[in-house]
């Protein structure tokens, strides 16, 4: 008996420490939605690398060069969302680790209206396609 009860308190201890974990969690998910405008839509994403980019300098002078992903670079049409915008991202699928925080810090000629061109760098934007994600927009713009 003594073993099943110093098991249970063991396994109580860690649903205790798994819940305060949650807690934690949920209050940050819910600052990231109090950050955000109540802006948010459904947008065509697309992706780009540097055989795309115009020698490797975005719209605000950032140099993609030697860069990759993880830079969370994207191209936006500046009359939807101000260049220089913290944008959300949440993708689904195949590319669902590339939810996050991205900097809207480029332009396209194609990028009109509610689309985004996710910066790949060396990744294989052809398999990107073209995809549906959510995006939530804080404009650093008054």
């Amino acid at each position: 008996m003594a073993i099943f009860f110093a098991a249970n308190s063991a396994l109580q201890a860690q649903l205790f420490e798994l819940s305060q974990a949650l807690a934690a969690k949920d209050a940050e998910i819910q600052e990231l939605y109090s950050r955000i405008n109540g802006n948010t839509a459904i947008f065509d994403a697309t992706a780009y690398n540097l055989d795309y980019s115009a020698a490797g300098i975005t719209a605000t002078g950032y140099d993609l060069n030697g860069k990759d992903v993880w830079e969370r670079i994207i191209a936006v049409d500046p009359e939807v969302i101000p260049l220089g915008s913290e944008v959300y991202i949440v993708f689904y699928g195949p590319y669902k680790e590339l939810t996050g925080w991205f900097l809207a810090s480029d332009t396209g000629r194609l990028i009109k209206g509610l689309k985004v061109d996710i910066f790949l760098g060396d990744w294989d934007v052809r398999t990107f396609g073209l995809r549906k994600v959510e995006v939530l927009c804080i404009s650093t713009q008054n």
